[in-house]
């Protein structure tokens, strides 16, 4: 299977060991209606060699958007399941939605 990000293999001989596309993630501050840009957190596994049971990167190494043990760098919760608005669509549509909101706090 291959990632939309980082175009590598999540699985298999040639997986990659980190998903490049995945270092940084934007969230939409509510409160503020900034966006606000983390550095992801690295996958922290048992060993150097321990790989991501879901996703397959190694210890060290960025998750795959998507990955179940992926954390979010906001609230430190899992990212699929975390109340954080990530901002992942830069299309016109989204980023005019945003400014719209953004504008509501002004």
């Amino acid at each position: 299977m291959i990632c939309n990000i980082c175009k590598g293999e999540k699985d298999g001989p040639h997986a990659v060991r980190t998903c490049e596309g995945n270092t940084e993630i934007v969230i939409f501050e509510e409160l503020t209606g900034e966006e606000k840009k983390f550095t992801s957190i690295p996958y922290t596994g048992d060993t150097k060699l321990s790989k991501c049971p879901d996703c397959g990167i190694v210890s060290g190494g960025f998750h795959h958007p998507g990955c179940d043990n992926e954390i979010c760098p906001n609230c430190k919760e899992q990212i699929i399941s975390c109340w954080c608005e990530k901002i992942d669509c830069w299309c016109e549509d989204c980023v005019k939605e945003r400014e719209e909101r953004r504008a509501e706090y002004l």
